[in-house]
């Protein structure tokens, strides 16, 4: 359109620069003029005042023809310069910054400035940096904007920016009085006229591109028309940037992952082809990584461990979860323990991450080795607090039994008949204290008895009730309050239901020597068993003086005590973490916010159907 009106004008201009009146003035010279008749000389007189309106005419028009050309001009060459600019710009293989900068440099020439910025948003949107200038060789000297600003300071500007609303002026007197952070900066940088176009890539706000010119100068529509579309040229070009960095990134961490951890990783169809591995120095099952692509499971591994192998990968497959699993085989003449986790990838393809977890499986077992030892030892140091118990509980039926036979025989030597009523309401009196004492015995037998130590599932409730009843002695010679909240539909975990009891009376045990010691009226252990997340958690808490905040860290170590010395061995709280870890379980220590020490302790919900279970809990 640029190039049809631009060809219209030149022929115009070269037809009226051939228009000459010179002959016509040398024809009709003023002497010549003067021998004329009055009435001709009165009109080749008008004759030639019209010829000179007639040349200022045309050369106005000329002027203006040559404005009107040198700015179709510009308009032409800018539309080819953004088109340039385009081209360049999507590349794959440029220099997306460089790029960016000469487009600047382009630009601003054609526009006849002096300065070009892209203006864009930090990560957080605090701030605005200028992350692409151009200066010319006039401003370079002392051009000083900061490089970064706070986007706080330009709240007028930035408010029309996000409005997608341009800004263009020929001097900053032009701008409100609201934009005074603006008209300083523009100031400070010898800037007078100035075009904003807003960088906005699918309605997200970017930036700004802007050019500046140290004179005044005049922006016409058209172009800041065509500058719009420069920038949402920039807009696109820089979101590919971000996008091509986010990229990079990404791939970088993923290889660092890759290379760092010792893990092999295998990636196979869903037949249980090996398509590609990843090399490690670990190496896994039979052969060495390297020889796996173009190789099938049932090439590698045994029947049975194939068949696991399948069934793993197409459940990974079907419900799109990772799958986790371990296994026993033999790597030479030793015997191994592996780890295998089953990524689905797509519809037929998996990662198949593995880890030898062998000396984590032996360091399992000397854990459990040492655990029992630390059970053993610490039943030894109980013994006292549980005859204590037992004897105070004993005491007092026998007394009642006591009592009745004794009266019974008094009255039987003395000749007195007795009569049958009371003689059956003392022999059931008798009775119901016989069976109180062989509840209690049934306790506490647990703890002094060898029962075959294997998981099974227990119910925590029943097992928390049981050990609140054995330490009823204490509780009440402390004069402590204990409050539970035991649900009945607590679901079952996996463990050993002597080893629970000696979790929970370490537990009441360390409460009791707190309380025993601390100066408060209302002495209060609370004792909450609820479920979360397929886990039973019981919250076990009380009112005391609490632990220490740098204590904290050691209060589960062996040995570690903040009682006197003849007061506790140090061992109690480090068995209850023992037996807590033993069963994959989690322990958490801290203090309550209006006082006290709070643990904490999570069990995973058991599967009844889940398989090997005894390898993770047989104690």
């Amino acid at each position: 359109m640029y190039s049809r009106k631009i060809t219209r004008i030149d022929c115009l201009l070269k037809r009226v620069q051939e228009i000459d009146t010179g002959d016509y003035n040398k024809k009709f010279s003023e002497s010549s003029i003067n021998d004329l008749p009055r009435e001709l000389k009165a009109l080749f007189l008008n004759l030639n005042k019209m010829s000179e309106n007639i040349d200022n005419c045309i050369r106005e028009r000329t002027e203006e023809l040559n404005q009107i050309n040198a700015a179709l001009k510009l308009q032409l060459n800018l539309e080819k310069t953004i088109a340039k600019v385009s081209r360049s710009i999507v590349k794959e293989d440029c220099c997306i910054d460089d790029t960016i900068n000469n487009a600047l440099q382009e630009i601003g020439n054609l526009l006849d400035v002096d300065q070009g910025f892209i203006f864009q948003y930090t990560a957080d949107g605090l701030d605005i940096i200028i992350s692409h200038v151009w200066l010319d060789e006039g401003v370079k000297g002392y051009f000083k904007a900061p490089k970064k600003m706070k986007t706080e300071d330009f709240a007028w500007w930035l408010a029309k920016m996000h409005k997608v609303e341009c800004i263009y002026f020929s001097s900053p007197e032009e701008l409100p009085a609201d934009a005074i952070n603006e008209i300083k900066l523009i100031v400070s940088i010898d800037c007078k006229a100035t075009v904003a176009i807003p960088l906005v890539f699918k309605d997200s706000f970017m930036g700004f591109v802007a050019f500046g010119s140290t004179k005044p100068k005049k922006w016409e529509e058209e172009q800041v028309l065509l500058l719009n579309l420069f920038g949402e040229i920039i807009a696109g070009t820089l979101n590919r940037q971000y996008t091509m960095l986010a990229l990079e990134a990404s791939e970088a961490r993923s290889k660092a992952y890759l290379k760092a951890i010792p893990e092999s990783i295998f990636w196979l169809d869903k037949e249980g082809n090996f398509l590609d591995v990843k090399d490690s120095p670990v190496y896994t099952l039979s052969i060495p990584v390297s020889q796996y692509p173009g190789k099938n499971l049932k090439d590698i591994l045994s029947v049975e461990l194939t068949q696991r192998f399948l069934i793993e990968i197409n459940q990974a497959l079907a419900n799109n979860r990772v799958r986790t699993f371990e296994y026993k085989h033999t790597k030479g003449d030793k015997e191994v323990f592996e780890e295998a986790r089953v990524i689905r990838i797509s519809g037929n393809e998996i990662m198949l991450v593995i880890r030898d977890i062998t000396v984590k499986k032996e360091a399992h077992a000397r854990l459990l080795i040492s655990g029992e030892a630390l059970l053993k030892t610490r039943q030894e140091l109980t013994v006292d607090f549980i005859m204590s118990t037992i004897a105070h509980e004993i005491k007092q039926p026998l007394n009642v039994i006591k009592v009745i036979l004794t009266s019974t025989l008094y009255l039987y030597n003395k000749g007195m008949i007795i009569d049958t009523p009371v003689l059956i309401n003392d022999i059931q009196s008798v009775l119901k204290q016989t069976e109180r004492i062989n509840q209690l015995i049934n306790s506490t037998a647990s703890l002094f008895h060898s029962r075959k130590k294997v998981a099974e599932p227990v119910h925590l409730g029943k097992i928390l009730e049981s050990t609140i009843q054995l330490s009823a002695y204490h509780i009440e010679k402390l004069n402590i309050s204990v409050a539970t909240n035991l649900a009945r539909d607590i679901p079952a975990i996996v463990g050993n239901y002597q080893h629970f009891e000696q979790l929970f009376i370490n537990l009441l045990e360390n409460s009791f020597a707190a309380l025993s010691n601390h100066n408060i009226k209302d002495k209060i252990i609370s004792i909450v068993c609820r479920t979360e997340n397929n886990s039973v958690i019981v919250d076990f808490r009380d009112n005391g003086p609490g632990i220490n905040n740098n204590q904290l860290e050691k209060i589960f170590d062996p040995f570690f005590t903040t009682k006197l010395e003849n007061q506790n061995r140090g061992i109690g709280l480090a068995i209850v973490q023992s037996i807590v870890r033993n069963y994959n379980g989690k322990i958490s220590a801290s203090n309550a916010i209006n006082g006290g020490a709070v643990f904490q302790i999570h069990f995973r919900i058991a599967n009844m159907n889940e398989e090997c279970i005894h390898e993770y809990y047989v104690s």
